[in-house]
């Protein structure tokens, strides 16, 4: 994963652990973050600004799908998967590349 990271230009994922991977990636990386409506988490954000990296985001419908959390509150099943425009996350990176820091 090191070396995978370390020659990326663009990175792009789901938002959460996996991303902390970009801490290998070369400044200057376009990370594009898929966060779902209901996980607003700027953590990503921040550590890309720190590494100097380029960061997007695209924010995806929560899956209909729910589960009950040890609370009892009832929220969407973060292992139900969702779809992602794949078109929009090439834009979406490219014109991040694009810009002028």
């Amino acid at each position: 994963q090191i070396g995978t990271f370390s020659a990326a230009r663009v990175i792009a994922g789901p938002h959460g652990s996996g991303l902390a991977n970009i801490g290998f990636a070369p400044p200057g990386c376009v990370v594009v973050d898929l966060l779902l409506s209901t996980v607003p988490d700027p953590w990503i954000c921040r550590l890309s600004a720190v590494l100097g990296h380029r960061y997007a985001y695209l924010v995806t419908p929560a899956p209909t799908t729910t589960m009950v959390g040890a609370d009892g509150v009832r929220r969407a099943d973060p292992a139900a998967g969702y779809e992602v425009d794949i078109e929009r996350v090439l834009r979406i990176a490219a014109a991040a590349q694009r810009l002028d820091l």
